[in-house]
């Protein structure tokens, strides 16, 4: 990787966690768009999944005597369920379906039925919003505005939601960070019979390492 890739990547995030931290939102969908503009699709998810993790995490870390942790724990539920699942198929999206679900993405929450009122309260909701925010990370990235739409149901106050929905964060985006870096490598990268089962996101990734492994002729 060049200097100015290099640059330019940590100017990115440090340019979006400011955002994060100013405005709690966007920042990590801004980010994942420039990583996926400039890196193949495993590496992008698993360096956004690191940095996510961080800033996340620190989040939760500050206010963790705020965490509803029986929420917590109906979200990772319906998360473990979605990784399983997730998991079975080895599915890599291409550039173009992770990039086209981002921008739809922030207008998802719009199809939520509205006699369904979120409640984080509920532990059959927080296994549903489990199963659906993991989907979303494993496909593009991010699942914060449908995160943020669960959240902001229920009689919890602003403390409570903020760390609460951090950790929920911090175990999406681990779960991101093994699936790319740890089930789909083992999976797929090393077996031919089941490179055909991941999509482009993984033939990029193949290139780009084969071009780096080959020695320059000229």
């Amino acid at each position: 990787m060049s200097i100015p890739l290099i640059a330019i990547l940590c100017t990115t995030m440090l340019a979006t966690s400011f955002l994060s931290g100013i405005f709690g939102m966007a920042g990590g969908m801004i980010l994942i768009g420039v990583l996926l503009a400039i890196m193949p699709l495993p590496e992008a998810m698993a360096l956004h999944a690191v940095t996510q993790m961080a800033s996340n995490g620190w989040r939760a870390l500050l206010w963790l005597k705020y965490v509803m942790w029986r929420s917590v724990a109906a979200y990772l539920v319906g998360a473990a369920i979605a990784m399983a699942l997730w998991s079975l198929t080895k599915y890599v999206p291409s550039k173009a379906l992770a990039l086209l679900l981002l921008g739809v993405t922030p207008f998802m929450v719009r199809l939520m039925p509205v006699s369904l009122k979120p409640n984080p309260d509920s532990a059959p909701q927080g296994v549903i919003y489990g199963i659906i925010c993991t989907t979303l990370l494993l496909l593009t990235g991010v699942a914060g505005p449908l995160l943020d739409i669960f959240f902001l149901g229920g009689g919890s106050d602003r403390r409570q939601k903020i760390a609460t929905k951090g950790i929920c964060q911090l175990f999406g985006h681990s779960a991101k960070l093994i699936y790319f870096g740890g089930v789909i490598g083992r999976g797929c990268l090393g077996r031919s019979d089941h490179r055909r089962s991941c999509d482009h996101g993984l033939d990029d990734w193949n290139d780009g390492r084969l071009r780096r492994a080959q020695p320059d002729d000229r």
